[in-house]
């Protein structure tokens, strides 16, 4: 619900709380329980962990590596293509003044260099004001006929 107060207080704040807050409002606004969740800055820990395999959370994206891992009941299906300090590879670019054509470039070369090409969108940012870059990289995934999959189909 609060990125700030995740990333910078996580070891403070009441995760129970705020992980069934943040249930409660998805459910309000698609009328079922969320698969998946994704930590703030993937800033995850034991506890984080826990509390989400407690409330049927079944897939995240908050460790890094190159292939899909499990934790207990939930399965870590890992961000393979991200900017400095884990940030959001399209953000990151944008931040740093690189042009649309250049960050569809950057981010066409690395798909399909590993086994698992992933990135996060942020639903504010990307899909409100980069929607061209997207398009582009999905026309990108079909041409290069990799298999584009939700995380939640792992």
């Amino acid at each position: 619900m609060k990125h700030r107060e995740w990333t910078r207080g996580l070891g403070r704040i009441n995760i129970h709380e705020r992980v069934r807050k943040s249930i409660k409002k998805y459910e309000e606004l698609f009328g079922r329980k969320p698969e998946s969740f994704s930590a703030p800055g993937f800033n995850t820990n034991e506890r984080v962990l826990r509390v989400l395999e407690e409330e049927g959370i079944k897939y995240i994206s908050d460790f890094p590596g190159d292939s899909v891992k499990k934790f207990g009941k939930i399965t870590n299906v890992p961000i393979t293509i991200k900017g400095k300090n884990n940030e959001p590879i399209i953000e990151y670019l944008v931040s740093r003044g690189y042009s649309e054509e250049q960050i569809i470039d950057i981010i066409k070369d690395k798909l399909g260099e590993k086994p698992l090409s992933s990135f996060y969108i942020h639903g504010m940012f990307e899909a409100r004001f980069k929607l061209r870059i997207l398009e582009e990289i999905f026309k990108a995934i079909k041409l290069k006929k990799l298999k584009n999959e939700r995380i939640i189909d792992y």
